[in-house]
């Protein structure tokens, strides 16, 4: 829940805003060009020290616990039929 920004498969991702519900990034090509939006809904584990951290979907986990969306729009509707 700490990191605000990571690459990914050439794409950056820029965390606009998370809750205890979701995380909201934005997704920025290398060519600084906007390819999206993802919303994750949390998926809890222990870590190797006992503590509890929030773990990034797999590619798996999207249409269950994470989605991509085209627009902040669609995103922002998906995260209000989250709550």
């Amino acid at each position: 829940r700490q990191v605000s920004t990571f690459t990914r498969c050439g794409y950056e991702y820029r965390k606009i805003e998370q809750t205890d519900n979701y995380m909201l990034w934005e997704m920025v090509k290398k060519n600084g060009k906007l390819a999206g939006y993802e919303v994750w809904k949390p998926r809890w584990l222990k870590n190797y020290e006992g503590n509890r951290v929030w773990v990034k979907p797999n590619d798996e986990s999207f249409g269950t616990t994470a989605w991509y969306h085209t627009s902040i729009e669609k995103a922002r509707t998906k995260i209000n039929s989250l709550m």
